[in-house]
């Protein structure tokens, strides 16, 4: 999609169903399958390479690197040659639900896949220190970090589902939501944190203030009401890209108002390509 009109650039027809999509630094685009246990690599052109073994990259500023949630390890991977360069153990996780990384990849949090463990993992990436297990008041299902690792915020279920703010690791305060949550991104200039919402056949956009050592860490700034439950969000630049009602909404003044639609059936999920890619792979090199 070109966010701008918005309008369809391109589409690409994957081997299997797409379980997600990831942008990479150097603008392809990563889709795990659903039907084999392989990763889609669709570049720019639209050329589609495959690569075995399913990958669910945490990008950072490191262009040339990833990190990848594994049983028992956080590994750091080479971009895009995928050779390990570091691996930090993570005992007693046998998958994660869900992960993040701050955008200098010092922090990352991550969900464990198993149900009743009320709590989310956060990792010092860079400094191979001890995991810290955070207790939560429910399972959390979704989880995104600040840019700096200053806070995390996490969703957790239930009837009013929770959003969980966590500074120092810790858990600093909670607020309560109506709807059910769907989705959770950094809002354009990743200080505060929007919420997708699902409230029977119609969503919401909910866009959170955060402050950790506030009296009050989390505030509700606005909400933008949508005709469809939020299944994903992003930021582009200074305006947000929802996914629901099998269509792509832009969204301008940071959330705030739709600027325009295109209707796309069994659309899931959403990544922003970088607006200049970057990448260590020379021109002249035969590596895609």
């Amino acid at each position: 999609m070109d966010v701008a009109g918005p309008t369809v650039v391109r589409k690409v027809t994957l081997p299997s169903e797409g379980l997600a999509v990831f942008a990479a630094p150097d603008g392809r685009i990563l889709v795990p399958l659903g039907g084999e246990d392989a990763t889609a690599v669709i570049a720019a052109s639209g050329g589609t390479e495959r690569w075995a073994g399913r990958v669910f990259p945490l990008f950072f500023d490191e262009y040339d690197r990833m990190q990848v949630v594994m049983p028992g390890v956080l590994a750091t991977l080479s971009y895009p040659e995928r050779v390990p360069l570091q691996r930090h153990p993570l005992p007693g996780l046998t998958g994660a639900r869900r992960a993040a990384s701050s955008l200098d990849g010092r922090i990352v949090a991550v969900i464990p896949a198993e149900a009743g463990t009320h709590a989310l993992i956060l990792v010092a990436a860079m400094e191979f220190g001890t995991p810290q297990a955070v207790a939560l008041p429910g399972d959390a299902s979704h989880v995104v970090i600040a840019n700096d690792g200053g806070f995390a915020v996490a969703a957790i279920g239930g009837a009013t589902p929770l959003v969980v703010v966590l500074g120092g690791g810790q858990v600093r305060g909670a607020l309560p939501i109506s709807g059910e949550v769907r989705c959770l991104c950094l809002a354009p200039g990743g200080t505060d944190v929007l919420v997708g919402l699902g409230t029977g056949a119609t969503g919401e956009v909910l866009a959170l203030k955060v402050d950790p050592p506030a009296k009050v860490p989390l505030k509700e700034h606005f909400r933008t009401p949508l005709p469809a439950p939020v299944l994903a969000l992003a930021a582009a630049g200074e305006e947000v890209v929802a996914v629901g009602g099998e269509a792509l909404l832009v969204l301008a003044k940071g959330g705030r108002r739709v600027r325009g639609q295109v209707g796309i059936v069994g659309a899931r999920d959403v990544a922003v390509l970088p607006s200049e890619a970057k990448t260590t792979v020379p021109t002249w090199s035969d590596k895609p």
